[in-house]
């Protein structure tokens, strides 16, 4: 089992995208702006609504909300904003650039709708500083170290007999979560993300990194839950109607460890109380459900004497 502390992403980070920023006009001094009219700001990348009539010469970035509100951060820093359910959704493929001020060494997509995500991890052209060997052999977009695609369109986890082969709902053959591991990328490289093929819509909920650290070996008793939130009432008639609410989808896992990592385990849990992380039971066990993003919500450690500690960390998911 391992958990991924998030890394803090910041819009800088961001250093290009096929996705354009033009979810409303950019805001203009000059402008008179009505009530529920958008507006954005290529510098904080958020739109802003404007709450009142007559709104002249008001700068969004600085309101302390008599004018403007913000509603969301614009199309391409949204996949980052932490608001798993906000989601863009675009013309294949879509592509972006992170250059992170860290190292990384996984990233995973929440909540994505195609049919392929590709990783590549590139050191870029220096713009300046190099020789005249890295003028003329030097690959033109930087030289790639780690290239990986992950299919996301898994036909033999939902086609088993030839009815389904034939008749099955082929939209549900899509899975929308994916991790990618195996790879470093130091700070200054870019990590270069494709999404989807040309003449696809494709559409990104959210994506984190990070580094993965180990808890220990994931065990038979690891089990998944969908605990539903849909209220159920009855009129006077006897009808039935249902309020649907998100589910909760906690997970326990349970792993295994040498008695002797009892304060490493502990110490690094300790220190992410209270923290988004992402927690996934192995790299070839994501498929079946076993990884999450969200927040552990109990955790207990029968303390050995000598051998192998067994315990248990129930996560509580936020996707």
């Amino acid at each position: 089992m391992k958990i991924i502390p998030l890394y803090p992403l910041i819009d800088s980070d961001v250093t290009a995208t096929s996705i354009a920023e033009d979810d409303a006009p950019e805001w203009d001094v000059g402008t008179t702006y009505d009530a529920d009219e958008d507006v954005i700001s290529a510098s904080t990348h958020w739109v802003y609504r404007s709450v009142q009539t007559a709104n002249t010469g008001n700068d969004p970035e600085t309101d302390d909300g008599t004018w403007w509100t913000p509603v969301v951060k614009t199309a391409p820093y949204r996949p980052f904003d932490g608001v798993i359910s906000s989601s863009v959704s675009f013309a294949g493929p879509v592509t972006m650039t992170i250059t992170p001020r860290s190292v990384i060494s996984a990233l995973a997509v929440f909540n994505m709708g195609a049919s392929c995500v590709t990783l590549e991890v590139a050191t870029p052209v220096p713009t300046s500083g190099y020789s005249w060997y890295d003028f003329y052999f030097s690959e033109p977009d930087g030289r790639e170290t780690f290239s990986q695609t992950v299919e996301m369109i898994d036909i033999g986890a939902h086609v088993y007999d030839y009815w389904t082969y034939f008749f099955g709902d082929l939209s549900a053959t899509t899975t929308r979560e994916a991790l990618i591991t195996g790879f470093t990328a130091f700070p200054g490289q870019e990590i270069r993300l494709t999404f989807g093929r040309e003449g696809e819509t494709v559409e990104i909920g959210e994506i984190k990194m990070g580094v993965p650290r180990s808890l220990g070996t994931t065990i038979t008793g690891t089990e998944s839950e969908i605990r539903s939130y849909t209220r159920e009432t009855v009129d006077d008639f006897g009808g039935v109607s249902l309020l649907k609410r998100a589910p909760a989808r906690p997970i326990t896992f349970e792993f295994a460890f040498p008695f002797e990592r009892e304060g490493d385990v502990l110490g690094l849990l300790t220190r992410m109380e209270g923290q988004l992380a992402l927690f996934y039971a192995d790299d070839d066990l994501v498929g079946r459900g076993l990884m999450t993003l969200g927040y552990y919500t109990e955790f207990r450690l029968p303390h050995e004497a000598a051998g192998v500690t067994k315990t248990a960390l129930t996560v509580k998911a936020v996707v």
